[in-house]
């Protein structure tokens, strides 16, 4: 995968172990890319991770940036985590709310 904002390359597992929050009803996490100090809206879904941004001010309109095929992704949301497994591991990314 590559940061939308400097194209830094970084890999899904570092990101999904170093994300800040997630917005698990969104599906989706945040990631602050270590080359620019800038964050990636990462979402998921079964079988596919999309790199997303905010095409509003109020977040209520999204767009994909570039989306992959994972097969092995899935996601389990519950009010204060959003669950990952990943090849094999289990990820879970604390809500932001």
């Amino acid at each position: 995968m590559n940061c939308i904002n400097c194209k830094a390359s970084f890999n899904l597992e570092f990101a999904l172990s170093n994300s800040a929050f997630s917005w698990p009803e969104m599906q989706t996490i945040w990631y602050v890319c270590p080359d620019c100090n800038k964050g990636n809206h990462i979402r998921f879904n079964s079988q596919k991770v999309e790199l997303i941004k905010s095409v509003t001010n109020n977040g209520t309109s999204w767009e994909t940036v570039h989306d992959y095929f994972e097969p092995t992704i899935d996601v389990r949301i519950d009010s204060m985590y959003l669950h990952v497994w990943f090849d094999g591991k289990h990820f879970e990314i604390k809500s932001r709310v």
